[in-house]
């Protein structure tokens, strides 16, 4: 049974750790129950009872010199710049390899060797890797997580890797392990982030869900000029597609609700896999009946989503495990509930009202103990001084009247509490846990054993593209650095790792601090959790981009866990104290039970640096513009990847339907009215802002003709990660109605306004 434990606990992925040592109470006598079984652990008597924030409970960072970790997540900034997504730093799995009863720790990385250390006990670990046959150098991991997907009593280990998207490596029962990535059926040239496995069909085995995002974006791929609208779409007929060349990295979208024509990059659609028992999986067809949109039909096409995170439990209480995969960029959030069979149905449109922008990982709980699964999604909005000095990520369209189920997606964490009847309240708010800056991965642990799980969230990137003032150094000032080069113009974003304790009434309180987790300013990325040193508490290891990563920890006080052979459950039980083992837990206070699910097997250094590239926008319907000058357009970026906005300059509209009204050139500052350019003697580049398809009657007489508004671009917030000088990146148009006015006295009918 205790390789059983720590089975479980091998598949929780990526995080950082730390805790203090106290003397340990051995734990009470096991409980046998039908399915699982628990038994009593120590609470400190100072704690049972209280209130607060957990006097006592926290962590203490082991350093390398004590552990023997020497291990390293390093990039540098040449691969970082070629490879954006390099910067997303990488994952953590723990569990034991070798059947000694002690979870060992394997550790990922973006450019280098990953490395497996083997748990000699009393925290010294010992490298293995070699001997393992797990180092797989230069694969670009990003991610891992233990399993046993043959059924042969031994975890076996999954990697996703940019590029060649999940490794399987078998294991021998002792430790060494052989790939068989092109036996299981799992070949592929994606760009995987996460992977998530739980058995979805009661057939008793796991099945495997990668969330894929891409190998490489397309910015870091082509130039600016090379990727501008004009250059990658054309007009046939009344409608608009890819050329050949760009079809790979760039699909259109229609928007007739707003009258727009986007243009996207591409992402890798997530892969489904079925596992026959052996540790051979099948991949699922997106539109072959096992995934059905709101209304019970299969899906047209698979989605081309930048996913950073996926997730299995059970959160609707049919004993079937669910699905919610985080997807960055405006790309929407995926919620899937699972019918029991395997098929997963989209959750209602009216179930959830709104989302985070970002979505960067997700973490389930009952967190008011009502014995509902609660869902917490973290994305990057900052706290404290550095929010009012970054520019945000996401500039929503406007409200269109009358609809009430878009799902607007917004900067900022979302905590949905489950109300118990199918749908979901927003209140991160309300709670105090909207922000927790630039988060890469979350998961609750109920670190003082008051009954009520806490959160823990690591943060941080390499380049802090929300920030303010390196845009307005960028925006008035000549920089001279290539197109390639340009993230590296902001700073590096170092942040201290957050832990908030759930005071057990919807709130929570900032303990970083308190709690020892947020000892020293990093950036940190994946997370897992297991008990290292055989004390009855849960430990955490974390993986650190460009520092010593995995720094375990001694967790002060117990947690409640229950787990699984094979997967980690995904509910905690409502009794404090206790421990329980087993495939199903019966929840005294939600009456009903709760099933297990997989961990995700990633670190969750998701967020990239900046992909879902270019939306460039081209406004369907409209009269021809009247433009006098040249015009400069604010500069656009995706908050949490930098790219920028060019100059548009606009030409007064050629005769007839279909001609281009705008070019655009190099940026001035974003969010701005369009004042007149800069730089009149800088060449423009050739790409289109606006694209209009009608024209309309001349106004009449003593009318100013009408303000071409939709030729006003705010381009959408951009998250950093794009050059600086990319033309019309991620741009979206903000488009108002048209309208004419009377020219006033002694007025000239130049354009101007806000938006």
């Amino acid at each position: 049974m205790r390789r059983l434990a720590v089975t479980a606990v091998g598949l929780a992925l990526a995080s950082l750790g730390s805790s203090c040592r106290h003397p340990v109470t051995p734990p009470g006598p096991w409980h046998e129950e039908a399915g699982y079984r628990w038994r009593d652990l120590p609470v400190p008597s100072s704690r049972r009872g209280g209130v607060g924030t957990g006097a006592g409970a926290g962590f203490t960072e082991l350093s390398a010199s004590r552990t023997g970790i020497s291990f390293t997540n390093t990039v540098t900034l040449d691969s970082a710049l070629w490879n954006r997504h390099l910067a997303q730093g990488g994952g953590v799995a723990l569990g034991d390899v070798d059947g000694d009863g002690l979870p060992d720790i394997y550790l990922t990385s973006n450019e280098g060797s990953n490395a497996l250390y083997k748990n000699l006990g009393d925290w010294r670990f010992e490298d293995i890797t070699a001997k393992a046959g797990v180092a797989m150098p230069g694969r670009h991991s990003t991610g891992a997580v233990f399993a046993d997907v043959d059924g042969d009593g031994d975890l076996d280990l999954l990697v996703s890797t940019l590029g060649g998207g999940v490794a399987l490596f078998l294991n021998d029962g002792h430790g060494v392990f052989t790939e068989r990535t092109t036996e299981a059926g799992l070949a592929s040239h994606a760009g995987s982030m996460t992977m998530t496995l739980t058995d979805v069909d009661g057939d008793g085995h796991l099945d495997l869900y990668v969330a894929n995002y891409k190998a490489r974006s397309a910015l870091d791929i082509y130039p600016p000029q090379e990727r501008a609208f004009n250059q990658v779409v054309r007009q046939v007929g009344q409608r608009f597609e890819v050329v050949p060349k760009f079809q790979k990295d760039y699909r259109v979208v229609d928007r007739p609700e707003y009258n727009l024509v986007s243009m996207q990059q591409r992402a890798d659609p997530d892969g489904f896999y079925v596992n026959d028992g052996t540790g051979h999986f099948t991949l699922v067809p997106w539109t072959k009946g096992r995934f059905l949109d709101e209304t019970g039909k299969p899906l047209a096409a698979a989605p081309e989503y930048f996913a950073l995170s996926a997730k299995f439990t059970d959160v609707d209480g049919d004993g079937a495990p669910d699905l919610y995969v985080c997807d960055d960029f405006e790309d929407p959030d995926l919620f899937w509930l699972n019918d029991g069979t395997g098929t997963f149905r989209a959750v209602p449109r009216l179930a959830v009202r709104n989302t985070s922008n970002s979505s960067m990982a997700v973490d389930f709980s009952d967190v008011d103990r009502d014995g509902n699964v609660d869902i917490l999604v973290v994305d990057m909005l900052g706290r404290g001084a550095r929010r009012k000095a970054e520019i945000p990520t996401h500039t929503p369209l406007p409200k269109l009247i009358g609809q009430i189920d878009d799902r607007p997606q917004w900067q900022r964490n979302t905590l949905l509490r489950n109300r118990g009847d199918g749908t979901f309240e927003q209140i991160a708010g309300y709670a105090g846990i909207e922000a927790s800056d630039w988060t890469w991965d979350v998961l609750f642990l109920d670190v003082d054993l008051d009954g009520y799980e806490d959160v823990l969230a690591t943060t941080g990137h390499l380049w802090d593209v929300m920030d303010a003032d390196t845009w307005e150094r960028i925006r008035t000032t000549f920089t001279g650095a290539a197109w390639r080069r340009e993230l590296a113009l902001f700073p590096k974003l170092a942040l201290r790792s957050v832990a908030f304790h759930n005071n057990g009434d919807l709130t929570f309180s900032d303990v970083g601090e308190r709690w020892g987790f947020g000892g020293e300013d990093a950036i940190s990325h994946g997370m897992a959790t297991a008990d290292l040193d055989g004390d009855g508490d849960l430990d955490v290891v974390v993986n650190r981009l460009n520092s010593p990563a995995a720094k375990p920890a001694r967790l002060a006080r117990g947690r409640v866990q229950e787990r699984r052979r094979g997967a980690a459950c995904g509910r905690t039980a409502a009794r404090r104290g206790t421990e329980h083992r087993g495939c199903r837990l019966e929840d005294s206070r939600a009456r009903r039970p709760g099933t297990g699910a997989t961990e995700r097997g990633r670190a969750r250094g998701n967020v990239p640096l900046g992909v879902r590239p270019s939306v460039h926008v081209r406004r369907r319907h409209g009269p021809r513009p009247h433009h006098r000058g040249r015009l400069a357009a604010p500069r656009a970026f995706r908050g949490a990847r930098g790219e920028a906005q060019p100059r548009v300059r606009n030409y007064r509209a050629a005769s007839g339907p279909g001609h281009r009204a705008a070019r655009g050139c190099a940026g001035a500052p974003r969010g701005a009215v369009v004042p007149r350019c800069l730089d009149p003697t800088r060449p423009p580049p050739c790409r289109d802002a606006v694209q209009r398809l009608d024209s309309s009657a001349a106004p009449p007489p003593g009318v100013e003709p009408a303000r071409a508004w939709g030729d006003v671009v705010r381009r959408r917030r951009r998250r950093p990660g794009g050059p600086v000088d990319h033309v019309g990146a991620r741009r979206r148009a903000r488009l108002l109605s048209e309208r004419s006015r009377p020219v006033q006295p002694g007025r000239s009918s130049r354009r101007s306004g806000s938006l």
